[in-house]
């Protein structure tokens, strides 16, 4: 969650609005790094999160 915090998802309802490719794309930036862009492992962790996001509303 403290990386959602860091580029600006301070909730679940702004999680379970949010894109998979948005998010990596973001933490990517911010890192300086592509990994999480092309980590099928930060992909999927991510898309876990937007699901319990939206199963919690």
């Amino acid at each position: 969650m403290q990386r959602l915090e860091q580029i600006g998802i301070d909730s679940l309802h702004e999680l379970a609005k949010a894109s998979v490719g948005d998010i990596v794309t973001a933490v990517a930036g911010q890192l300086g790094s592509t990994c999480w862009k092309n980590s099928p492992q930060a992909r999927a962790a991510i898309q876990a999160a937007i699901d319990l996001a939206k199963s919690r509303q």
